[in-house]
């Protein structure tokens, strides 16, 4: 390793300094108490004085200390020579003008005195520039700026202002341009801008009290010397703001000079490992090569048709890399400057037809014409073979990966005028390349996909080293492309490059290139075409898993093990499985991550985001295989993240667990479901025990109730029969003095008042026998004659309201209590009723029904609102008013229906009103 390789590594590896807000070097201060003295008053003089102390001394502190200490030194001697030098020469055209026009306008009687003054300092500064030209002031060059300034234009401030001192004006702000000029030109030293400012100082202590009225000291001196001393302050501050920017801005570029001389070091480093392992890597390569190409072409008869299709893929990759190594090498030559230019008399008709005949095969394969158009036949060129071919080879294999089937590509060459250069050209009709993207495609390392649609691979080293070998000949290279038209890569050369010449007595054939047709089209070449789709080795009903990669061989590869145990979908593009699974359900996806169009990581987003396929597993292969990139997978929904190369037995594994974990989480999907049923199950049960203890409730409380009112309605019962009878002798004995009609009425009334007291005793006979459990008798009822019955109590209480009864034909008979079954009617028919308010019409309609009878209670009043529809049959729900009914009427018939084995329904679907259904499976029709 070179020594700035070594240092770099250092740096790299040493702690990194700590910032003065981070927490482990924040010393704690001490807790001060309500009693504690103030830590100012509390300290003593000698903490005032050392920090005062190192104070100053981060003031006087030398820059020119550390690595880049004598650097800096050299770069500030320059400068403040310079800047000496710039201010000289200002000093002897603004100093005269400045000077004499003063004295002519403002103090005429002291113009000469002023004259000789001014060229006294002219000839000064003359002095000063000589010395500085002459080296003088190498050595301490910061004593060139005191001397100029303090002495030479301090001593002539002072003196003009001591003859000017008592005029109407004075000369003391010449002291302040001295000031702002010498603090802000020069990045001086601390220390020698005080002397500087001391020196200005004592000049004007000398001179100014040289009045005309002889030498005196007043209050205007002192006051002068006080702003002196102010502006000496001022300018010291100013001067180390700026010297501070200028020694970190030269600071910086000594950095960045050095880190610049480090990374060439290390980019030489880079070279020489790029050729160190490049010819490492030849040799396993070679080892790998040569067995295989021997078993291919000496035991193919031998080996069985799979063995030899997977001998063939392994020595294709392995061409490939040893390309790739090949690229490599020639590419440190490049850096190191160690390739020679070796000169042999070429026939350009035979150079081209060797490049056209090592790609012929593979064009074939691809349905693509490989033409040439030699212009200049029996063109002989003196350049370097192999540079020359390796230039060709890598723009027809170029244009060979970025050319459909069906296209062409043309090898060209004709000579310029006068004929002293040559031109080849390699045109293809493939996808082109954008406007926005040439620029970079003869950059090192950079791959530029034509189309997103369009693998790259390789090292990127391919059209740079084809410009780098066109400039080592004397030549250069252009492209040409538009987007679906093609690209045209043109080579302009001397026909008689400069070079080594190679010795007569070698071999001509011995510079020619031995690259064999495989490793020149190795990047072409196709394992597998693609046509491919689907893999059924499997046996019936094994699993189906779709494996998706841009690269056939890969796709193979996974396919060879996976197809004895999975069914198999292949797809070469994320397109292409989005489609497959349009139309095919598959059961696990296996896909590459770096795929041009949809990547592997959109394929997972698109998968997760279709709510058809969002269920199913997917393990990404990718050769990116840092913990960001594995992160990023199963970001994007991956099941599982497997880096290349794999282990075949740690994908089936992988895909085992992942089949496993989803049986898992379906059986307790399964679980949970009929966990849920039966929690529902429950539910229906604890509301059905809710409405039995509700009912029980019920009986409890009103046992004694409707005993009591089961005797009275017995009672009106049997007091109706003996009025009947007594109706009837008193019509017999008025003869025909009485009125029919009126006996007529009155014996319907006697009927309905009968009637109405059956359904009464029924009723209340009904919750007495619920109350008490006690069994009733079950007669054989007629439906028909049961409907009647209940409904001729209504008959002398409607309005405008009409029952109107839609029997089948026949009659209808049921087993059951004959009181139970007409209180059922009783109670829809009363409740259409009084939802109608006495107006609109009451149909009872019976029918077959799946072998017993339907019976249809319909009405055309309001229907029940939605909100009551869940619990309308359940115990004490009702929706009318308050005590205008106790919600008994519906659950009490739905329970006479339930005991019969048939159902009592609402009908949402019936809109006209309101509709109750009764399906009766034992009832009978004769």
């Amino acid at each position: 390793m070179s020594e700035p390789a070594r240092k770099l590594e250092a740096e790299h590896r040493a702690p990194p300094e700590r910032s003065p807000t981070d927490p482990q070097n924040v010393i704690p201060l001490p807790q001060r108490g309500p009693d504690s003295p103030s830590p100012i008053k509390g300290a003593g003089f000698m903490e005032v004085m050392r920090g005062l102390a190192e104070g100053a001394r981060t003031i006087f502190k030398s820059p020119f200390v550390g690595q880049y200490g004598e650097q800096l030194r050299q770069a500030h001697r320059e400068v403040m020579l310079s800047r000496t030098m710039v201010l000289i020469w200002l000093s002897m055209v603004v100093m005269p003008s400045a000077n004499l026009g003063y004295a002519a306008l403002m103090v005429p009687d002291r113009f000469w005195a002023i004259t000789a003054i001014t060229a006294a300092a002219v000839i000064a500064v003359n002095i000063q520039r000589v010395l500085v030209i002459r080296g003088v002031y190498n050595k301490h060059y910061q004593l060139a700026m005191a001397s100029t300034v303090g002495i030479i234009f301090g001593m002539v401030c002072a003196t003009v202002q001591g003859l000017t001192q008592g005029e109407e004006f004075t000369f003391l702000f010449a002291y302040v341009l001295v000031f702002f000029a010498f603090t802000s030109l020069f990045p001086a030293e601390a220390k020698w801008m005080l002397i500087t400012g001391a020196t200005i100082m004592l000049t004007y202590a000398v001179g100014f009290p040289l009045t005309r009225q002889g030498f005196q000291l007043d209050a205007v001196f002192f006051a002068n010397l006080y702003y002196l001393s102010q502006l000496t302050f001022i300018g010291l501050i100013i001067n180390r703001v700026l010297s501070g920017l200028f020694f970190e801005e030269r600071l910086a570029k000594l950095e960045l000079g050095h880190a610049y001389e480090e990374l060439r070091e290390l980019d030489r480093d880079k070279t020489t490992f790029f050729s160190n392992i490049s010819h490492e890597l030849r040799t396993p390569l070679t080892l790998v090569l040569t067995p295989l190409t021997h078993m291919i072409r000496s035991q193919s008869d031998q080996l069985s048709p799979e063995v030899l299709d997977r001998l063939r893929g392994m020595r294709g990759n392995a061409n490939r890399l040893l390309k790739m190594v090949n690229s490599l090498l020639d590419f440190s030559r490049l850096e190191a400057g160690r390739v020679d230019v070796i000169i042999d008399s070429l026939l350009l008709d035979d150079v081209l037809s060797h490049i056209a005949s090592l790609f012929r095969g593979t064009a074939e394969q691809r349905g693509i014409e490989l033409a040439v158009d030699n212009r200049c036949p029996g063109l002989r060129v003196h350049s370097d073979l192999d540079m020359v071919e390796q230039i060709l080879v890598n723009l027809v294999g170029n244009a060979m990966k970025f050319t459909d089937s069906g296209g062409t590509i043309t090898l060209g060459a004709r000579q310029l005028e006068p004929g002293e250069r040559l031109q080849i050209w390699v045109r293809d009709t493939g996808v082109g390349i954008a406007p926005e993207h040439q620029s970079l495609v003869f950059r090192r390392f950079a791959q530029i996909a034509a189309d997103q649609n369009v693998s790259v691979r390789g090292t990127g080293l391919g059209l740079s080293m084809v410009r780098e070998y066109a400039r080592l000949l004397g030549g250069d290279v252009s492209l040409e492309s538009e987007r679906g038209v093609g690209s045209t890569f043109t080579i302009t050369l001397p026909i008689r490059s400069e070079g080594l010449t190679r010795s007569p007595a070698d071999d001509p054939e011995t510079g020619r290139s031995s690259m064999s047709d495989e490793l020149a089209a190795a990047d072409l070449q196709r394992e597998l075409t693609g046509d491919e789709r689907e893999r059924s080795v499997a046996p019936e009903g094994a699993r189906r898993l779709l494996i998706v990669d841009d690269n056939p061989a890969l796709v193979s590869l996974v396919a060879s093990i996976l197809e004895s145990r999975y069914r198999l979908y292949l797809a070469y593009s994320g397109e292409e499985a989005l489609a497959r699974l349009e139309r095919d359900e598959v059961d696990l996806i296996v896909s590459d991550v770096m795929m041009p169009g949809i990547s592997g990581l959109d394929l997972c987003e698109h998968i997760r985001a279709d709510a058809r396929t969002r269920h199913l597993p997917v393990i990404l292969l990718t050769a990116r295989g840092a913990a960001t990139d594995k992160i990023e997978g199963l970001d994007s929904g991956a099941d599982d993240y497997i880096g290349k190369p794999f282990d075949p037995e740690e994908l089936l594994a992988r895909i085992r667990s992942l089949f496993e974990r989803r049986r898992l989480v379906r059986e307790l999907t399964e679980k949970t479901q009929a966990l849920e049923r039966a929690m529902a199950q429950l539910k229906d049960e604890e509301v059905k025990l809710v409405a039995s203890e509700k009912m029980r409730t019920l009986g409890d409380l009103a046992a004694g109730i409707f005993h009591e009112l089961h005797n009275y309605m017995n009672m009106i019962h049997n007091g109706t029969e003996p009025l009947r009878e007594l109706v009837l002798a008193q019509a017999e004995l008025l003869g025909d003095a009485s009125d029919p009609e009126d006996v007529q009425v009155m014996m319907e009334l006697i009927e309905l008042i009968i009637d109405a007291s059956k359904a009464a005793l029924g009723v209340t006979g009904e919750l007495k026998a619920y109350a008490h459990q006690s069994a009733d008798v079950i007669e054989t009822v007629d439906m028909h004659e049961a409907i009647r019955s209940s409904i001729r109590m209504f008959g002398a209480i409607r309005t405008g309201a009409n029952i109107e009864l839609d029997f089948h034909e026949g009659r209808l008979e049921q087993d059951c209590v004959p009181s139970r079954l007409l209180m059922v009617f009783t109670n829809l028919v009363k409740n259409a009723f009084e939802a109608m308010g006495g107006e609109g019409a009451v149909t009872i309609r019976s029918e077959p029904f799946e072998g017993g009878a339907r019976v249809l209670v319909r009405d055309t009043g309001p229907g029940v609102p939605p909100e009551c529809r869940d619990g309308l049959f359940e115990p004490f729900s009702t929706t009318k008013k308050q005590g205008e009914g106790l919600g008994l009427g519906l659950s009490l018939a739905r329970r006479v229906v339930m005991e019969l084995g048939g159902t009592l329904t609402y009908d949402e679907a019936y809109t006209d009103g309101a509709q109750f259904v009764i399906t009766l499976p034992d009832a009978r029709w004769c």
